[in-house]
């Protein structure tokens, strides 16, 4: 479970992280698109000090996917946070993971006992209660486009997911430095593209921002996939996505005051059950 916990902590970084440094008018698409050249330039370095690295199909493709949805999914992220907030961003982030959990199931024949099946439900429950009208959040007129943009967000969010449990099962453990690093240096070669696009020298804060939240992303990434080692999805996808959302509305309530309604808080106690359940 260590691992999953980090897992929670370092992802809910990522996104409160944007979010804090777009509140204080940072150039965030500069920082994002470092945070992922950062990351890849870890995951290269980490790479070589792996003596068991494997580059293998599975890893490789597999990475590749995640990497392609990392950063087509940061470009929605953006464009939520300023509607949404970063709770109700992270509720739809951390909705995603039921395709996995169905991907498991369905294609691999994952069995939950009736006590985790019943934490998947309250899980699932808690982020809807938390996301549907759950949140009020301060924020300019949302455009009519955004409920399209958040099933989007979605769908792309979830194919990430999709993708890190389709490792667990195809490829070996000595494989996530190749899907690490596959996937980090495509989203890294686009993030380039777009900063010689947009023809703006990084500042010494974003570079400094942009590392951050890059070496974050990448080690929430590595956790996820080291949970997956031992822990079927079902468990660890629920537990990660009810844990990171207790512990990032939490932080965005305190740091950027977003407000929780009454029928949030059934949510969290529900998501505080299913956490129980799931790691009985």
């Amino acid at each position: 479970m260590i691992y999953i916990f980090l897992n929670i902590l370092f992802s809910s970084f990522f996104i409160l992280g944007m979010r804090w440094l777009q509140a204080r008018e940072y150039d965030f698409y500069t920082i994002g698109m470092l945070n992922y050249i950062v990351a890849a330039i870890a995951a290269g370095l980490w790479t070589l000090v792996d003596s068991s690295a494997s580059f293998e199909a599975a890893g490789c493709i597999t990475g590749a996917v995640n990497g392609i949805a990392y950063f087509v999914a940061f470009f929605f992220l953006m464009y939520l946070l300023p509607f949404k907030g970063a709770a109700l961003t992270a509720v739809l982030s951390r909705l995603s993971v039921l395709m996995a959990v169905v991907l498991g199931i369905v294609a691999w024949g994952e069995r939950p006992n009736m006590l985790q099946a019943l934490g998947i439900g309250f899980a699932c429950l808690s982020l809807v209660l938390i996301g549907n009208r759950g949140l009020v959040h301060q924020a300019e007129k949302t455009p009519p486009k955004t409920t399209l943009v958040l099933a989007l967000f979605l769908l792309i969010a979830g194919s990430s997911r999709m993708a890190q449990e389709t490792f667990k099962h195809m490829a070996a453990p000595e494989e996530k430095s190749a899907y690490l690093l596959v996937g980090f240096a495509l989203a890294a070669m686009a993030s380039v593209v777009v900063l010689v696009v947009r023809k703006r020298m990084p500042s010494k804060a974003e570079l400094l921002w942009g590392s951050l939240v890059g070496i974050t992303n990448v080690s929430q990434t590595g956790f996820i996939l080291k949970a997956l080692e031992s822990l079927d999805g079902f468990i660890v996808f629920p537990v990660a996505s009810a844990g990171g959302l207790l512990f990032t509305s939490l932080v965005a309530v305190l740091m950027f005051r977003e407000r929780l309604a009454k029928l949030s808080y059934w949510g969290i106690g529900l998501a505080v059950c299913s956490l129980a359940m799931l790691s009985a």
